[in-house]
Protein backbone atom coordinates (compact mmCIF):
# COMPACT_ATOMS: atom_id res chain seq x y z
CA UNK A 1 0.00 0.00 0.00
CA UNK A 2 0.85 3.68 -0.30
CA UNK A 3 3.02 3.55 -3.41
CA UNK A 4 0.61 5.41 -5.70
CA UNK A 5 -1.21 2.55 -7.45
CA UNK A 6 -4.68 4.13 -7.36
CA UNK A 7 -3.36 7.61 -8.11
CA UNK A 8 -1.48 6.35 -11.15
CA UNK A 9 -4.39 4.21 -12.37
CA UNK A 10 -6.73 7.21 -12.04
CA UNK A 11 -4.44 9.37 -14.15
CA UNK A 12 -4.15 6.59 -16.72
CA UNK A 13 -7.91 6.09 -16.91
CA UNK A 14 -8.53 9.82 -17.31
CA UNK A 15 -6.04 10.11 -20.16
CA UNK A 16 -7.06 7.04 -22.19
CA UNK A 17 -10.27 6.10 -23.92
CA UNK A 18 -12.22 2.93 -23.15
CA UNK A 19 -10.71 2.46 -19.71
CA UNK A 20 -12.85 1.58 -16.70
CA UNK A 21 -11.28 1.98 -13.26
CA UNK A 22 -13.28 0.21 -10.57
CA UNK A 23 -12.72 0.47 -6.82
CA UNK A 24 -13.63 -3.06 -5.75
CA UNK A 25 -13.76 -2.04 -2.09
CA UNK A 26 -16.89 -0.07 -3.07
CA UNK A 27 -18.24 -2.24 -5.92
CA UNK A 28 -17.72 -5.66 -4.34
CA UNK A 29 -20.84 -7.54 -5.39
CA UNK A 30 -21.50 -9.07 -8.77
CA UNK A 31 -24.42 -6.77 -9.57
CA UNK A 32 -22.74 -3.53 -8.50
CA UNK A 33 -19.43 -4.44 -10.14
CA UNK A 34 -20.91 -5.26 -13.55
CA UNK A 35 -23.13 -2.17 -13.56
CA UNK A 36 -20.20 0.05 -12.55
CA UNK A 37 -17.97 -1.32 -15.31
CA UNK A 38 -20.79 -0.72 -17.80
CA UNK A 39 -21.30 2.87 -16.64
CA UNK A 40 -17.57 3.58 -16.76
CA UNK A 41 -17.54 2.46 -20.39
CA UNK A 42 -20.63 4.52 -21.29
CA UNK A 43 -22.97 1.52 -21.52
CA UNK A 44 -26.54 1.70 -20.21
CA UNK A 45 -26.48 0.09 -16.78
CA UNK A 46 -30.15 0.19 -15.80
CA UNK A 47 -32.50 -2.69 -16.34
CA UNK A 48 -32.16 -6.44 -16.05
CA UNK A 49 -28.73 -7.62 -14.90
CA UNK A 50 -28.16 -10.07 -17.74
CA UNK A 51 -29.17 -7.48 -20.35
CA UNK A 52 -26.61 -5.04 -18.91
CA UNK A 53 -24.00 -7.79 -18.78
CA UNK A 54 -24.65 -8.94 -22.36
CA UNK A 55 -24.52 -5.35 -23.65
CA UNK A 56 -21.26 -4.82 -21.80
CA UNK A 57 -19.70 -7.98 -23.25
CA UNK A 58 -20.66 -6.91 -26.78
CA UNK A 59 -19.26 -3.43 -26.18
CA UNK A 60 -16.00 -4.83 -24.78
CA UNK A 61 -15.64 -6.91 -27.94
CA UNK A 62 -16.15 -3.92 -30.24
CA UNK A 63 -14.47 -1.03 -28.39
CA UNK A 64 -10.94 -0.17 -29.43
CA UNK A 65 -8.43 -1.46 -26.85
CA UNK A 66 -10.72 -1.58 -23.80
CA UNK A 67 -9.13 -1.99 -20.39
CA UNK A 68 -10.82 -2.74 -17.08
CA UNK A 69 -8.67 -1.92 -14.05
CA UNK A 70 -9.88 -3.56 -10.85
CA UNK A 71 -8.37 -1.69 -7.92
CA UNK A 72 -8.53 -3.33 -4.48
CA UNK A 73 -9.27 -6.57 -6.33
CA UNK A 74 -8.88 -8.62 -3.16
CA UNK A 75 -12.19 -7.15 -1.93
CA UNK A 76 -14.28 -8.68 -4.73
CA UNK A 77 -16.97 -11.08 -3.51
CA UNK A 78 -16.81 -14.70 -4.60
CA UNK A 79 -19.88 -14.30 -6.84
CA UNK A 80 -18.30 -11.26 -8.50
CA UNK A 81 -15.05 -13.17 -8.97
CA UNK A 82 -16.87 -16.00 -10.73
CA UNK A 83 -18.71 -13.48 -12.90
CA UNK A 84 -15.38 -11.88 -13.86
CA UNK A 85 -14.00 -15.27 -14.82
CA UNK A 86 -16.89 -15.66 -17.26
CA UNK A 87 -16.43 -12.14 -18.61
CA UNK A 88 -12.73 -12.71 -19.20
CA UNK A 89 -13.56 -15.96 -21.00
CA UNK A 90 -16.18 -14.23 -23.17
CA UNK A 91 -14.13 -11.18 -24.08
CA UNK A 92 -10.99 -13.16 -24.84
CA UNK A 93 -8.26 -11.02 -26.34
CA UNK A 94 -10.68 -8.17 -27.07
CA UNK A 95 -10.37 -6.66 -23.58
CA UNK A 96 -7.49 -6.32 -21.13
CA UNK A 97 -8.19 -6.87 -17.43
CA UNK A 98 -5.78 -5.53 -14.81
CA UNK A 99 -6.08 -6.57 -11.16
CA UNK A 100 -4.46 -4.38 -8.50
CA UNK A 101 -4.19 -4.69 -4.77
CA UNK A 102 -1.84 -4.54 -1.84
CA UNK A 103 -0.45 -7.42 0.21
CA UNK A 104 -3.91 -8.61 1.23
CA UNK A 105 -4.74 -9.30 -2.42
CA UNK A 106 -1.73 -11.56 -2.82
CA UNK A 107 -2.36 -13.28 0.51
CA UNK A 108 -6.00 -13.95 -0.38
CA UNK A 109 -5.07 -15.59 -3.68
CA UNK A 110 -2.15 -17.62 -2.37
CA UNK A 111 -4.20 -18.90 0.59
CA UNK A 112 -7.27 -19.62 -1.57
CA UNK A 113 -5.24 -21.51 -4.17
CA UNK A 114 -3.47 -23.53 -1.47
CA UNK A 115 -6.86 -24.44 0.04
CA UNK A 116 -8.21 -25.27 -3.43
CA UNK A 117 -11.01 -22.71 -3.14
CA UNK A 118 -13.20 -22.89 -6.23
CA UNK A 119 -12.35 -20.33 -8.90
CA UNK A 120 -9.13 -18.86 -7.53
CA UNK A 121 -6.60 -20.97 -9.46
CA UNK A 122 -8.53 -20.31 -12.68
CA UNK A 123 -8.63 -16.56 -12.04
CA UNK A 124 -4.96 -16.47 -11.12
CA UNK A 125 -4.18 -18.19 -14.41
CA UNK A 126 -6.26 -15.59 -16.27
CA UNK A 127 -4.32 -12.85 -14.44
CA UNK A 128 -1.10 -14.17 -15.90
CA UNK A 129 -0.16 -16.57 -13.13
CA UNK A 130 2.18 -14.28 -11.22
CA UNK A 131 2.16 -11.25 -8.97
CA UNK A 132 4.18 -8.15 -9.64
CA UNK A 133 5.38 -6.50 -6.45
CA UNK A 134 6.37 -2.97 -7.44
CA UNK A 135 7.85 -1.93 -4.12
CA UNK A 136 10.09 -4.95 -3.65
CA UNK A 137 12.06 -4.79 -6.87
CA UNK A 138 15.65 -5.20 -5.68
CA UNK A 139 16.94 -3.40 -8.78
CA UNK A 140 14.98 -0.30 -7.76
CA UNK A 141 15.53 -0.33 -4.02
CA UNK A 142 16.80 -2.50 -1.19
CA UNK A 143 13.43 -2.76 0.55
CA UNK A 144 9.83 -1.64 0.32
CA UNK A 145 10.51 1.15 2.84
CA UNK A 146 13.52 2.35 0.85
CA UNK A 147 11.46 2.24 -2.35
CA UNK A 148 8.79 4.41 -0.72
CA UNK A 149 11.39 6.88 0.57
CA UNK A 150 12.86 7.15 -2.94
CA UNK A 151 9.41 7.76 -4.43
CA UNK A 152 8.61 10.45 -1.84
CA UNK A 153 11.98 12.14 -2.46
CA UNK A 154 11.45 12.13 -6.23
CA UNK A 155 7.93 13.58 -6.01
CA UNK A 156 8.89 16.10 -3.32
CA UNK A 157 11.82 17.36 -5.39
CA UNK A 158 9.43 18.15 -8.24
CA UNK A 159 6.85 19.94 -6.09
CA UNK A 160 8.75 21.70 -3.29
CA UNK A 161 11.98 23.68 -2.98
CA UNK A 162 14.69 23.98 -0.35
CA UNK A 163 13.72 23.81 3.30
CA UNK A 164 10.04 23.31 2.46
CA UNK A 165 10.94 20.17 0.47
CA UNK A 166 12.99 18.79 3.36
CA UNK A 167 10.18 19.54 5.84
CA UNK A 168 7.38 17.87 3.87
CA UNK A 169 9.60 14.94 2.92
CA UNK A 170 10.43 14.32 6.59
CA UNK A 171 6.79 14.72 7.60
CA UNK A 172 5.66 12.25 4.90
CA UNK A 173 7.87 9.50 6.41
CA UNK A 174 7.88 7.52 3.17
CA UNK A 175 4.15 7.93 2.51
CA UNK A 176 3.06 9.29 -0.86
CA UNK A 177 -0.42 9.81 0.56
CA UNK A 178 0.97 12.05 3.32
CA UNK A 179 3.08 13.90 0.78
CA UNK A 180 0.02 14.50 -1.40
CA UNK A 181 -1.86 15.87 1.61
CA UNK A 182 1.03 18.26 2.37
CA UNK A 183 0.99 19.41 -1.26
CA UNK A 184 -2.76 20.04 -1.15
CA UNK A 185 -2.38 22.15 2.01
CA UNK A 186 0.33 24.31 0.45
CA UNK A 187 -1.62 24.67 -2.81
CA UNK A 188 -4.59 26.22 -0.97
Amino acid sequence: PDIGKTFTATLYAKSHKNVALIDCSVYRTRNRLIRRIARQLGIEADGAFYKVRDNMVEALKTLRDPLVILDEAGDISLDALRELKGLINETGDACAWYFMGADGFRNLYERSIRCERLGFAEMFSRMGGEFCNLSNNREIAGSADEFKRQQVAAVASLNFAGDERKRVEAKAQGSLRSLRNSYRKTAL
